[in-house]
């Protein structure tokens, strides 16, 4: 069956696991080219034996992509086996639970750098390339990036930037034949294995969430796939997302108020 994404040459920034694992299965599936990225070696080979044992053409590339010359490394990896680079989904991603007042500095940093440099410097690196193949380039961001939630600080910081980075770039590259999307993420299914940092930076299990709210890595995956192959600009995934940002944008302070009562309520 014919797919828009045969041949495709794509990276997928952390994917060694979770959502960015998933979307390079469903890549794979179409006859892709993909590069699977993290910072963990041991995890990322896994990932790896999982998709070459599928047969797909998949690539695995560790590297911190919060450091330009570890971005500039995946991309030339990309330009030197692949000899193109279509599309580039910046998926990597780190949060952590806590209090502003109560995080340390580093905790706050390494969170914020996650989300905005982790997902700027790829893509930087990677335009060059993206305008040669009229490719696109994919934030995925979350409803976190509509208001500010509480005990999540430093993780909506870093998702409104995305909105801003994204929003640029879709004006500075009018015309270059660059398609640019974000996509806005509701609470997708986590990894057993997933753990998320405290205020401390001890690695900590997220909160359990009820199954009514979630949505499956699959279910977002297809998603965003869809928005790429239509080169959409932005899609807001669960109707909790698409009623948090039309409240966030019209009544605020009442939306907050009703995040903090849910907030007390369940255990998110």
């Amino acid at each position: 069956m014919h797919s828009s994404f045969q041949e495709k040459a794509v990276i997928i920034t952390g994917s060694s696991r979770g959502l960015g694992k998933v979307l390079a299965i469903e890549l794979g599936k179409r006859g892709a080219h993909v590069i699977i990225n993290g910072k963990n070696p041991d995890t990322l080979q896994l990932a790896y034996h999982e998709l070459k044992k599928l047969n797909y053409d998949v690539h695995a590339v560790c590297a911190d992509v919060t450091k330009p010359d570890e971005c500039e490394q995946l991309i030339q990896y990309a330009i030197q086996n692949l000899g193109k680079l279509d599309i580039v989904i910046n998926n990597a991603t780190l949060s952590a639970r806590g209090f502003f007042e109560e995080m340390s500095s580093e905790v706050f940093n390494k969170v914020v750098q996650s989300n905005i440099q982790g997902a700027a410097f790829p893509t930087l690196k990677a335009l060059p390339y993206l305008r040669k193949s009229k490719g696109s380039v994919v934030f995925v961001s979350s409803i976190a990036a509509f208001l500010g939630l509480p005990s999540a600080s430093a993780y909506s910081i870093g998702k409104m930037g995305l909105t801003a980075l994204a929003q640029s770039l879709k004006s500075e590259l009018s015309g270059s034949g660059i398609h640019v999307g974000i996509a806005y993420v509701g609470f997708v299914r986590n990894d057993p294995e997933k753990t998320i940092l405290n205020s401390k930076g001890e690695h900590i299990k997220p909160h359990n969430r009820p199954a009514y709210v979630e949505q499956s890595q699959l279910y977002v995956a297809h998603n965003i796939l869809k928005m790429i192959d239509r080169r959409k600009y932005q899609i807001i995934l669960s109707m909790p997302g698409k009623f948090q940002a039309f409240m966030a944008r019209i009544f605020p302070q009442l939306t907050m108020r009703i995040i903090n009562l849910l907030l007390k309520r369940s255990d998110f």
